[in-house]
């Protein structure tokens, strides 16, 4: 069941997401994670990919969210590009390409389902538009997540040249603990 996910009301109006849209793609139980949060309960949010580091970063966070009594919430995040500017050709292609990422997101969430379970305390989430940075961290500050567990990032020298620090970005985003985990953990 697809179940829109609107930003909560921050001192009287909508939070600026700006354009990020989380959709629920499964939750066992009563409530959402967004009314756990209010009611106090532990949240970890942990960034799933269909990769080894992803596989380790879901169990490790499955682990710890059980030793600390907590609900777990698994994001998938499907990157978007501006499709709105530019010429036809441009704003076709940057459709194309958000669609493959909306399925490739959904995939990989449904990956993350079959590992884990659809249990009471864990929900599914795919986030939709900007980036894997930004969409954790903005996540993690709505949700009220107070632990959020990352894949270890992709090795390589452009990456290790150019590469921005997610779990620091994160780290800064929100005021959660971040937690990097790598596949050999």
């Amino acid at each position: 069941m697809l179940a829109r996910v609107e930003p909560p009301l921050i001192g009287g109006r909508a939070s600026d997401l700006s354009g990020l849209v989380a959709t629920t793609l499964g939750q066992g139980g009563a409530g959402s994670l967004a009314e756990s949060s209010a009611a106090g309960v532990e949240q970890v949010l942990v960034r799933y990919e269909d990769t080894p580091r992803g596989l380790a970063a879901l169990e490790h966070a499955r682990v710890l969210a059980d030793a600390r009594g907590a609900r777990l919430m698994v994001v998938a995040v499907a990157p978007h590009e501006v499709n709105h500017g530019g010429c036809a050709i441009c704003r076709s292609t940057a459709g194309l390409y958000n669609r493959h990422m909306d399925e490739i997101a959904e995939e990989e969430i449904s990956a993350a389902a079959a590992h884990v379970g659809v249990c009471d305390t864990v929900e599914f989430v795919v986030a939709k538009g900007g980036s894997f940075r930004r969409a954790i961290g903005e996540l993690a500050i709505q949700r009220g997540a107070r632990t959020v567990v990352l894949p270890a990032p992709r090795g390589g020298r452009l990456a290790r040249l150019f590469g921005r620090d997610e779990a620091e970005l994160t780290r800064r985003r929100s005021a959660a603990e971040v937690i990097v985990v790598d596949e050999s953990s």
